[in-house]
């Protein structure tokens, strides 16, 4: 699977443009949901808070230079002003939820964040999707979305780690573009490297310095990664994921996914089961 971040322009696709105007809607706060296929948003920014989220499918948010896969079970909290495009590939349930004010104890993120979603914050976003854009306010939706507003500042104040940030520079988008085309073997460094047009010695140097992460911690954690939006499909299979995402053994494929993703493929793949 191609995530596309190598060449990740935020390219406008008119399917995915908002049904409402999130900014001038009469309501305070309000629910938005919509099932629907593939899509990929402009990048855009609200002057509201946004918690973003999929009961069901999946999907990946860009912002600030980094890009976060959201399998169902994940949400990501989006401050207003950040520009942020969104994609989905497949069906999704998209359920999503606009704070014009957010007053908690704790302090809302000023930055994106991606977080686990309990079942108790799944149960009051789903509650709040009662609320749309034009409904009046209540005492009961007050209630709603001031618990949730609370609750997701808390859990967003322990970000998941698993982001990776989008190249900027020209080498390392066509680096990143070849790691990605060949998600199915594990690439040659000299090979990397040459369709880079940089030296294998400059290669390192530049994943280490614009990305944060050695060129082999780059390519695992890209892989497990796409492995994870794969995992999220209906009727996916753990042990053919692992060969298409090039690793030669399960057993390499479950030490990998583990260590980066704080858990087992078999246990995340049985979350979209149930």
């Amino acid at each position: 699977m191609r995530l596309g971040v190598g060449l990740a322009s935020f390219a406008v696709a008119p399917e995915g443009q908002p049904h409402i105007d999130v900014d001038v809607a009469p309501a305070q706060n309000f629910g938005f949901a919509e099932d629907r296929g593939s899509f990929a948003s402009e990048v855009h920014s609200h002057a509201r808070h946004q918690l973003l989220y999929a009961s069901e499918g999946s999907l990946t948010l860009f912002a600030s230079g980094l890009f976060w896969f959201l399998p169902a079970g994940r949400a990501a909290w989006i401050p207003p002003g950040v520009p942020h495009k969104v994609e989905a590939r497949g069906q999704v349930a998209l359920r999503t939820v606009y704070f014009a004010n957010v007053v908690t104890s704790h302090a809302a993120p000023t930055e994106c964040r991606v977080f686990q979603l309990p079942r108790l914050g799944e149960e009051l976003l789903f509650s709040a999707m009662a609320y749309d854009a034009e409904a009046s306010p209540t005492r009961e939706a007050d209630l709603i979305f001031s618990l949730l507003a609370e609750l997701a500042t808390r859990w967003a104040a322990e970000p998941s780690l698993l982001y990776m940030q989008v190249p900027q520079s020209p080498e390392l988008r066509r680096a990143v573009t070849y790691l990605e085309t060949n998600l199915a073997t594990r690439v040659r460094v000299t090979d990397v490297a040459k369709e880079a047009r940089l030296s294998v010695r400059s290669l390192h140097r530049q994943f280490k310095r614009e990305l944060g992460l050695s060129f082999r911690a780059y390519d695992s954690r890209l892989r497990v990664v796409c492995a994870m939006a794969s995992l999220a499909e209906p009727g996916s299979r753990v042990t053919s994921v692992a060969m298409n995402v090039g690793f030669e053994s399960f057993g390499a494929f479950a030490r990998a996914f583990r260590r980066i993703a704080g858990e087992s493929p078999s246990a995340y793949r049985e979350r979209f089961e149930r």
